[in-house]
């Protein structure tokens, strides 16, 4: 899984969106608050982060 941290091994800082992988296999955005992880809307999440990484870099202007 290139590019993935594992979320035992490192989590990234508060308030910052990256993209989670879950253990029910799903892949969305999120963000740790408090210690919690939160998808994109602020609602928990239920079941553990096994893994995430962050947001790509937006498409260079022009870039097709």
């Amino acid at each position: 899984m290139s590019g993935w941290t594992p979320a035992k091994v490192e989590m990234p800082d508060e308030d910052i969106e990256v993209v989670i992988h879950t253990a029910d296999d799903d892949v969305a955005t999120g963000f740790v608050d408090a210690g919690v992880w939160r998808f994109t809307n602020a609602a928990r999440v239920l079941v553990p982060v096994l893994h995430w990484q962050h947001l790509p870099e937006p498409p260079e202007e022009g870039a097709k």
